[in-house]
């Protein structure tokens, strides 16, 4: 029998041949799918950038103020070169807020200069509620803002410039926190810095006004005095019998007692032992005596 008509070699090759295509649906199905793959993160490059790039307080330095107010630094004349010109000092020492209970009243800050700037530069800071902030209005907070302009004695770089914003557009906040940021500078597109402070909330900032005065000043006179005479007798009962120490016979009490002698050359005393040792070599000398055998004669 040849072996194209074998049932068993047919078989076999159609296995085989199903084999085949199983495996070129596989590929071109997993072709496809890297194909989508590719796509989806070409579209997530082009998209997340930008959404990052506008989150955040203050959208990274590049909004004006909530009243429009924008800065107007210059290096050289060019309002471009004036980016990324300013730090703000914004860890937790560095920003205060004060509050009336959950009313906001005055937050102060500093930032320092990167860069040298032209004389007559100004530079804007403003407020903005955090994320997740429970300010109330929120529109009112980016509308409290202070404007400072650079004069020859701290427009070089390396000047720290201190800042003071006070509240006229009211509003509360106790969670959450805001924070103190840089106006975008006067072109629109250009960033100071996308610094901010540290976020401050009313339950975290310092009073308004100073605690009330001090306890007032400690009594007059000292506590009444110790009795002027100690008791006249010591208490009575068994308490004296039980703190008083004999006197007399503790070397004795505490003595080792001595061993009795066990030596047998103590001749003094009734107790003797010398009679008892002088019976018992008398013993010994009266049996060697009577045990020794006769000589026999000769």
């Amino acid at each position: 029998m040849s072996l194209s008509n074998n049932p068993s070699q047919t078989r076999i090759g159609a296995y085989r041949m199903k084999l085949r295509q199983t495996s070129r649906r596989r590929s071109t199905l997993a072709r496809r799918l890297s194909w989508l793959v590719a796509a989806g993160l070409a579209t997530a490059a082009l998209i997340t950038p930008s959404a990052a790039f506008a989150a955040g307080p203050g959208n990274n330095g590049l909004d004006a103020t909530g009243n429009g107010t924008k800065s107007n630094a210059t290096v050289g004349g060019s309002l471009a070169d004036a980016g990324n010109s300013a730090v703000m000092d914004g860890s937790q020492g560095g920003s205060t807020l004060t509050c009336d209970g959950d009313k906001a009243g005055t937050s102060t800050g500093s930032f320092t200069l990167t860069k040298t700037l032209d004389v007559g530069s100004k530079i804007t800071v403003y407020l903005v509620p955090n994320n997740g902030s429970n300010a109330t209005p929120e529109a009112n907070v980016a509308k409290n803002e202070t404007t400072i302009t650079l004069t020859s004695s701290n427009n070089t770089s390396g000047s720290k410039i201190n800042w003071s914003i006070t509240v006229t557009s009211p509003f509360t906040v106790s969670s959450g926190g805001i924070l103190g940021v840089f106006a975008v500078n006067a072109d629109g597109v250009t960033a100071i810095s996308s610094s901010k402070t540290f976020s401050l909330n009313c339950t975290e900032s310092t009073p308004s006004t100073p605690p009330s005065t001090p306890p007032s000043t400690p009594p007059s006179t000292p506590p009444s005095t110790p009795p002027s005479t100690p008791p006249s007798e010591a208490p009575s009962g068994s308490v004296a019998g039980e703190t008083f120490t004999p006197t007399g016979g503790v070397e004795a009490e505490t003595s080792v007692p001595t061993a009795p002698r066990t030596d047998i050359d103590d001749t003094s005393g009734p107790g003797s032992s010398m009679p008892l040792l002088l019976i018992v070599l008398g013993i010994i000398g009266l049996a060697a005596v009577v045990l020794t055998p006769k000589r026999s004669r000769r």
